[in-house]
This record gives C-alpha cells, sequence and structure tokens, in this order.
C-alpha cells in the first residue's frame, strides 16, 4: 500500500460528513461547476459568502438588498435564467467585474430559503437545469470550513511526496482594506468571502492525486506527489499568478512554506491531523 493510499484511510477515518450534507467543494466538483457563487442574506442584504471562479472585485460588488432579490427571483426552488442573447443578463451585470463579464454570457439563478444561487457558464446548451442540483444544493453544509479536497486518494508508485502549509490572510485582508477604505466595517464578511473562493482554487489547484486540506479560514496543509525535481519558485510563481486574479497583486503577499519531503507513514499521518 503507498502512501498516498494509506493517506485515503487516513482522510476517511478523519472528517466524518453529517448525515446527506455535503460541503460546497463537494457541489462544485460532482456537477462539474467552472463558474458559481453563493449570496447569503444578512439582514435585509445579500451578498456573496462562497464561490468558485469569481474575481475580488466580483465578490466585493455583491452588497445588494433582499427586495432586489425578491423581484428577480419572485419564486424559490425554482431556477430563473439570464442571457446576453436576450439582454435579460443586463439585470444582473453589476454583480460581474469587468474581466469576469467577457467569460460568461448566461447565468442561472436559484433561490433558497437565505441562499441564492449564481450558476454561470459561457455555453447555456452546458448548463444542467434539474432536480438534482436544487437538492444538493439544499445539502449543502456551509458551515463545514476545515475539509479535504479529495477523498479518493489511490495508491501512487514510483514517486515522492512534499509537505506545504499555505497561509493567504495578508493577501486577503490587505486587498479587501486597500478597496474597501470607507467601508471597514464590512471588510470582515468580504475577507472570508474572499478567503472561501481562494481556498476552492487551491482545492483546483492541488487536485489528485494531490491533495489539500483546510485548516483553518486562511491556511491549509497540501501533499504534492512528484516523479522529477521541480522548483519551489516555479509552484510559488504558478499561484501568485493563479490568485492574482482574485486579489490582483496582493496574491505576491501569499505565505507558502516547503517543509520538506514525506519519509513514512507516520510522518504523513502526523501532519495531516495537526490542528
Amino acid at each position: 500500500m503507498g502512501l498516498l493510499d494509506k493517506a485515503s484511510n487516513i482522510i476517511n477515518n478523519e472528517i466524518k460528513p453529517a448525515l446527506n450534507k455535503i460541503s460546497f467543494w463537494n457541489f462544485v466538483t460532482s456537477h462539474n461547476i467552472q463558474i458559481c457563487a453563493v449570496f447569503t442574506r444578512k439582514d435585509d442584504f445579500y451578498y456573496i459568502t462562497n464561490s468558485i471562479g469569481f474575481d475580488g472585485l466580483s465578490i466585493l460588488s455583491s452588497f445588494s438588498t433582499s427586495d432586489f432579490w425578491t423581484g428577480l427571483l419572485p419564486s424559490e426552488n425554482q431556477f430563473f435564467d439570464f442571457k446576453t442573447c436576450d439582454n435579460s443578463i443586463l439585470s444582473i451585470l453589476q454583480f460581474f467585474s469587468f474581466n469576469l463579464k467577457d467569460n460568461v454570457d448566461f447565468v442561472q439563478c436559484l433561490r433558497i430559503d437565505n441562499k441564492i444561487l449564481f450558476l454561470c457558464n459561457n455555453n447555456s446548451l452546458q448548463i444542467i437545469n434539474n432536480k438534482s442540483i436544487i437538492e444538493d444544493f439544499s445539502n449543502i453544509d456551509f458551515s463545514k470550513q476545515n475539509y479535504f479536497n479529495n477523498d479518493n486518494l489511490i495508491e501512487t508508485k514510483n514517486i515522492s511526496i512534499r509537505k506545504y502549509t499555505i497561509d493567504i490572510q495578508e493577501a486577503i485582508t490587505s486587498f479587501v482594506k486597500s478597496k474597501l477604505k470607507n467601508h471597514l466595517e464590512i471588510s470582515e464578511l468580504y475577507i472570508e468571502s474572499i478567503s472561501n473562493e481562494i481556498m476552492n482554487r487551491l482545492s483546483s489547484f492541488f487536485a489528485h492525486p494531490s491533495l489539500i486540506k483546510r485548516n483553518t479560514k486562511f491556511s491549509a496543509s497540501i501533499l504534492f506527489p512528484y516523479k522529477n525535481e521541480f522548483s519551489y519558485i516555479l509552484l510559488m510563481n504558478h499561484l501568485i499568478v493563479n490568485l492574482a486574479e482574485v486579489v490582483e497583486n496582493f496574491s505576491e503577499l501569499l505565505e507558502i512554506n516547503d517543509l520538506g519531503k514525506i519519509d513514512s507513514y507516520l510522518e504523513m499521518e502526523e501532519f495531516i491531523n495537526a490542528k
């Protein structure tokens, strides 16, 4: 049994999902969703609390009234479509940054309780409007912060595994406070929202057979298998470029620590289970 195969056992024993509940990341991957956001109601307003494929400016533009959404989505548990071809998308363009607008020409919105699913695609034929999405969206446990992005690891032979820790707090906090200089009272809301976006991107970046475990709002542990020697600087540069789509040049404040190679199953277990 290889190290990564044993890691799968650790994962299955470490985190047990609530009955019928899934994480937002499970929802995104199971439906092959590339760009989407979840708006959550707070008092009489909505704002993005979780997302994948959204940049920081779009998230910061998400503050909107409950009256707006009630008028736009009059019924719950039903998808409403917004398209560029008939200009109906103009009703929601305010939630997209200039850069993101170019990647979306079709949006489906779904309102359930105090949540709104904002499901985007650049090809309307690829959006699936079915009961499984509604059911799965209803079963997301949004309180679940600590999670693995992958619980189906298989044995991978003839490879080495490196371990990393990553911290995104300074990058996000600096970005948000630079954009909300006159609205610092709501900055903490958006700091958490952008943290979720970045963690979801990292989960995609370190997809199978890699593994990332989110430990806190801002930190994660990473197992990264490789066959040949590689450059830590190159990895760091890839992450900085990817996350610059979210927090602009503040992605250079990302902290990633190379903790060396994994040499034993015990070492892997201790690393993954560390709090």
